[in-house]
């Protein structure tokens, strides 16, 4: 029983009431230590992200994003990393483009970016590709490949760098940062990515957390599905990753609004039907950053979905496609990719034929140089319709 008031009889409610302010101020004071312990811990891991987690990549607080440090070039592995004043992976070029060259930039992330290794990347092996031929046209092709970007990351960057180097061509090899790591539960009802969404994507303590839980403790206590049954396989078909499309035809729109051309590749994976757990973890396969899609048929059925917005984008806008997942496909892939979907240097080398047989495909084919919109390519190199 509470105290009695001494003059009334009634009992005190004062303790009463002191007790249930005490716990609910013990409820506030750790809601806020709790928050500030969150908040610590999500500024250490982005500074970490941005300033420490490579030697090659800084974040430029004005662009907001994660850029190459430039003029940086050393050896790894006996071949030569470089990224040059401007941030571009390889050589020098002039910003001011060199009359008679054909300039080809290669949007992309780190399948694109190929460990810094610029002479052995696509992009470089495209370039020496292109100019055996001696014509009157030089072709210079640029890496603007950069690890971890995403389709909104490189929508930034073709918005706010590209055009300023005046290319004649594009190439976009985008979107498995997307597939990876963003759960089709958030990507699917909308363009715009609601408020809990955005919050899962930007958070850098959220993104350690399902690394942590997906990437290498899941591993240890699950095997992956591999059969390439069941409702899995089928998961996704009806799937559409509304935000990678919105940026991806944002670029498109981008590029053509500055008189560019544009050619976009799908996306192609080690990972096979018939794979067996073994191989699985001897090609080094990794499963996206999110449940319900650790199985082969989850991942290959994600690959078809985003492939799916690729090939309907080139459809609309008129860009010609490297099909690159049907490319590989000829091949044993189990010799060209280090992982589950970054190519090797011999896998590079077939990008770069790939892409030169693409373009020698157009050039030679009239109709096509019309629908593409490229006659003056197609002229310069004498094969005008």
């Amino acid at each position: 029983m509470g105290k009695r008031d001494s003059a009334s009889g009634t009992p005190s409610t004062t303790s009463t009431t002191e007790i249930r302010l005490s716990f609910t101020r013990q409820v506030f004071f750790f809601l806020i230590l709790s928050m500030c312990l969150l908040s610590l811990a999500e500024a250490g891991i982005r500074a970490w992200a941005y300033f420490f987690r490579t030697s090659y990549e800084r974040y430029n607080p004005t662009t907001k994003r994660l850029e190459l440090v430039p003029n940086l070039r050393f050896q790894r592995g006996g071949d030569e990393f470089r990224v040059n004043s401007k941030g571009f992976v390889g050589p020098e070029f002039d910003q001011e483009k060199p009359r008679g060259i054909f300039r080809i930039i290669s949007v992309g992330d780190s399948c694109t970016f190929t460990n810094g290794v610029w002479a052995r990347a696509y992009p470089a092996r495209l370039e020496r590709l292109l100019n055996k031929d001696r014509s009157a046209t030089t072709f210079e092709v640029i890496n603007a490949g950069i690890e971890g970007y995403n389709s909104a990351l490189a929508r930034a960057r073709v918005t706010d760098e590209i055009p300023r180097y005046d290319p004649d061509m594009v190439t976009i090899y985008i979107g498995w940062n997307d597939l990876m790591k963003t759960s089709p539960q958030d990507s699917s009802t909308s363009e715009d990515v609601g408020l809990l969404s955005r919050l899962k994507q930007e958070s850098y303590l959220f993104k350690a957390y399902r690394k942590l839980i997906f990437v290498y403790l899941r591993p240890l206590v699950s095997k992956p599905e591999v059969s390439a049954g069941g409702n899995n396989a089928h998961r996704f078909d009806e799937f559409v990753p509304r935000p990678y499309r919105g940026n991806v035809e944002a670029i498109i729109k981008t590029l053509k609004g500055h008189g560019v051309k544009v050619m976009i590749f799908t996306l192609s994976t080690v990972v096979t039907p018939d794979m067996s757990p073994q191989e699985l973890q001897k090609q080094n396969v990794v499963f996206p950053y999110y449940a319900g899609a650790f199985d082969v048929p989850a991942l290959l059925a994600l690959v078809r979905a985003y492939n799916k917005v690729i090939l309907e984008l080139a459809g609309t806008y008129g860009v010609p496609v490297v099909d690159l997942n049907a490319t590989f496909a000829q091949h044993d892939k189990r010799g060209l990719f280090w992982d589950t979907m970054h190519p090797n240097y011999l896998g590079n080398e077939i990008i770069a034929q790939a892409i030169g047989d693409r373009m020698a495909e157009i050039r030679s084919d009239a109709q096509q140089c019309r629908r593409y919109g490229w006659e003056d390519l197609c002229a310069r190199l004498g094969r005008s319709p």
